[in-house]
């Protein structure tokens, strides 16, 4: 009787590893140096790029099959809502994207902020002699479009404050539109607009202003269908995603790639 008990213990066990190992998931990406490093239409090996280190690590972590699609940000998005891919590793949460997009952690009805991968802040690029303004509260002298990646949530943060933007696909193209003064300012993620900066002596011309746009946490969102097939590798996926990202390890990698 001991030895039955003792062989359908190992056969569970056996069969939960076959099911781990078996896993193989499709996750999102764009071109967002140096969150994520892309070359002629492939990740690149050597510096791939600290979000997709991320995904590593919980590939490590989860012992499972990660492979990426690289797709602009709305693109990825309805990629996602159709089930064509089985995440996004980071983006803010919004209840228009929960309801048609994707699921995000919750907990008792709200978003679990427990479960976030880190916080991403939002800042603002001008010329050095540009007289754009960003108190906090308010913009003034404001005479062009803000340039903006195309599906960042910053588009509507500055929507709501009555600017008008100009989305691109690269937040380096921007940067370019600026020194080209088409767009009055800037806003990117503070850590890849700082990046971009140290590229090319051209943008010694651009600053950054010192008071923050706007700073939120940001999860891993996976798709309804993963969610709804296999639940507890989703519950495994979050809980993992936010492990991993205030760690030592991972913020050592951070680190590395904004030197």
């Amino acid at each position: 009787m001991k030895s039955l008990m003792f062989l359908g213990c190992v056969l569970f066990i056996f069969s939960s590893l076959t099911y781990a190992q078996n896993q193989s998931l499709v996750f999102g990406v764009l071109d967002i140096r140096p969150m994520v490093n892309i070359h002629k239409n492939k990740i690149e090996t050597q510096k791939p790029g600290f979000i997709i280190e991320l995904l590593l690590l919980l590939e490590k972590h989860l012992n499972i099959k990660i492979e990426f699609k690289i797709c602009p940000a709305k693109r990825c998005f309805v990629m996602l809502a159709k089930g064509e891919i089985d995440g996004i590793p980071m983006a803010s949460f919004s209840p228009d994207r929960a309801k048609h997009f994707g699921a995000y952690p919750m907990l008792n009805g709200q978003v679990d902020s427990a479960r976030k991968v880190f916080d991403g802040s939002y800042a603002l690029y001008t010329l050095k002699n540009s007289t754009l303004n960003w108190d906090g509260e308010k913009f003034s002298a404001v005479d062009l479009p803000i340039g903006v990646n195309l599906g960042f949530s910053v588009a509507g943060f500055l929507k709501e404050h009555g600017l008008s933007i100009l989305e691109n696909n690269s937040a380096q193209a921007n940067m370019e539109m600026l020194l080209a003064k088409r767009v009055a300012g800037v806003a990117v993620f503070k850590s890849l607009g700082n990046a971009i900066l140290k590229r090319d002596p051209r943008y010694k011309a651009i600053v950054m202003q010192p008071i923050p746009l706007t700073s939120k946490p940001y999860y891993m969102v996976l798709s309804h269908q993963l969610v709804k097939n296999k639940p507890q590798l989703a519950e495994d996926i979050w809980n993992g995603a936010a492990k991993i990202g205030p760690s030592l390890e991972y913020q050592k990698i951070i680190i590395e790639y904004l030197k």
